[in-house]
């Protein structure tokens, strides 16, 4: 699972199923509780690429690798609410990632590499992209520079995350993992 050489503090579920579906999605009417402010932070990242911020398939994708490359930014300086600003409060994988990263701040700790390297993020539905990269080796080191934890084998892996269009952007609902 991802980021299991951080203690596995962070186990995101396993999706049910192990292919994305093809089939369209439709739109429903937001509800009050879709609302934006009832699911993300009105705090917007000014450091989001313009790709990200095209309300278009691609910008959904660009922004899905942006999240991804806040997230190696997050635990490897580490950084607390990098991800949250991109982020909907329901994501708990999100959330369970910012939270790695806060432990990692409290422990004076950082993570030595990229948790994640994205190979490819592409639409396979309306508000989903199928991201599919490596979590390469990489170790956890203390204030002292010595390893604490450490992984050695680089592991394939995919996501189906899930993406949101609101008036402050595209935010992150959910991270699935592809078996």
């Amino acid at each position: 699972m991802l980021l299991t050489a951080c203690g596995g503090d962070i186990k995101p579920t396993a999706s049910a199923s192990s292919t994305p579906s093809s089939s369209p999605t439709t739109t429903a009417a937001p509800t009050p509780s879709a609302s934006p402010t009832a699911t993300a932070n009105t705090k917007v990242d000014p450091n989001i690429p313009t790709a990200a911020r095209a309300h278009t398939p691609a910008g959904a994708e660009a922004f899905t690798r942006y999240f991804f490359s806040q997230l190696n930014i997050a635990w490897s300086k580490p950084s607390v609410g990098l991800l949250s600003s991109l982020s909907a409060t329901t994501c708990k994988t999100c959330a369970a990632f910012e939270g790695s990263a806060l432990g990692l701040a409290t422990k004076q700790q950082h993570y030595q590499g990229d948790v994640f390297a994205v190979t490819t993020a592409a639409s396979v539905g309306q508000s989903e992209i199928l991201v599919v990269g490596q979590q390469p080796p990489g170790a956890v080191i203390d204030s002292n520079g010595a390893v604490v934890r450490r992984k050695t084998r680089a592991q394939e892996s995919k996501f189906i995350v899930t993406v949101q269009w609101s008036s402050g952007g595209w935010r992150i609902n959910e991270i699935k993992v592809m078996k």
